[in-house]
């Protein structure tokens, strides 16, 4: 899968677990000073996806943890 693919299937997933678009988008922001993936370096993206999935399994815990 082509990095700005999966960046965007983490952006679904993480809007899926109730973060809101703007806050994704400071997350990706914050990593590569743009939200416009075809202007972001192949290493940016992999940190952005490293960073994105890191709030996956953070969001999932606390769904876990609400749930219980």
């Amino acid at each position: 899968m082509r990095n700005n693919d999966k960046i965007n299937e983490l952006v679904i997933q993480l809007e899926n677990l109730g973060y809101f678009s703007y806050q994704v988008q400071q997350m990706i922001r914050e990593i590569a000073g743009t939200t416009k993936l075809e202007t972001i370096s192949q290493k940016d993206k992999q940190e952005i996806i490293e960073n994105l999935e890191g709030y996956i399994q953070f969001a999932m815990k606390c769904h876990n943890t609400k749930l219980s």
